[in-house]
């Protein structure tokens, strides 16, 4: 008995010291310096319950219209780009997101990849403070 319950703690301590895409993710959106809302558009959903300020989800699933207008009809200004998104055909087919992804984003967003994790996140620069 007292093995078995070495054995679990053991197990307890090594899973907590290892960061998860979800919480490495939500750990980089905390971390950025908001000034308002965060609208974001994300298709695994779980991340708008953990963040430190007001959120707005919207399911990537959900859309319907081309990319840009989800974007303005929205004002989405987080992206959460996880696999599961980059591999949603109603993003693969649209081809206002290729043109997003191949450099589009640049004039309104910020790229920033999540360390140890295939998720990038695009943030609207107009609700970051300045660095």
């Amino acid at each position: 008995l007292l093995l078995l319950a070495a054995a679990f703690c053991s197990i307890q301590v090594a899973t907590k010291s290892i960061q998860t895409p979800v919480l490495s993710t939500v750990d980089t959106i905390n971390a950025l310096p908001w000034t308002s809302e965060i609208a974001v558009l994300e298709a695994d959903g779980g991340y708008a319950v953990y963040l430190d300020r007001p959120t707005h989800r919207f399911i990537a699933q959900d859309k319907s219209i081309p990319f840009d207008a989800l974007l303005k009809e929205r004002s989405i200004n987080l992206i959460v780009a996880s696999p599961r998104l980059m591999a949603d055909h109603r993003y693969k087919d649209d081809p206002e997101w290729q043109r997003f992804l191949d450099g589009g984003y640049a004039q309104t967003f910020q790229k920033i990849p999540v360390i140890g994790t295939e998720n990038t996140l695009f943030v609207a620069e107009k609700d970051l403070l300045s660095r």
